[in-house]
């Protein structure tokens, strides 16, 4: 656990990665701290680079995005040059929401979200395929989501982070 984090602290991360849309007053309130306080909190919780970014974790079936897949990429040498190459043209695809270099036996782990099949296909042959410096491409259609979170399982008591 960070320095720093003690157990309001941990509670607030807990809260906010849950709910980051609460009042300060109504996050207050669920920790047993006043409002002043907590504003600090969260204040403080952001300069330090706990809070990296408040976002709105969006539908896609509402926005019509039917198709995810996860796709392993093996680039055709392994250098830094290649590594970044390739990593500043997968940011630039707006299809890849993830993207990991990995350690193994592919080098970049990707997931990507499409309208459809037929989208995916344009998107997959069209431009992914076609970059410099990939070796071989596996596509993982996905049929069900079990999970999906952004939410880290931080330790709930500064007994437990002691312990860590």
């Amino acid at each position: 656990m960070g320095v720093g984090l003690d157990q309001i602290n941990v509670s607030i991360l807990n809260i906010l990665q849950e709910d980051a849309t609460l009042s300060t007053r109504d996050l207050a309130q669920k920790v047993g701290i006043s409002q002043a306080s907590c504003s600090r909190r969260v204040n403080r919780l952001r300069c330090d680079g706990y809070i990296l970014r408040t976002v709105a974790i969006l539908d896609p079936r509402k926005l019509s995005f039917r198709s995810e897949f996860f796709i392993e990429l093996k680039a055709d040498r392994i250098d830094n040059l290649n590594i970044s190459s390739l990593s500043r043209s997968l940011r630039s695809f707006p299809e890849v929401i993830e993207c990991h270099v990995v350690l193994g036996d592919f080098d970049f782990f990707l997931r990507v979200v499409a309208r459809d099949v037929e989208s995916f296909k344009e998107f997959a042959h069209g431009r992914l395929s076609k970059l410099p410096g990939i070796l071989t491409v596996v596509y993982y259609p996905v049929v069900s989501e079990v999970k999906a979170t952004k939410s880290l399982p931080l330790l709930t008591s500064v007994a437990e982070a002691a312990s860590a």
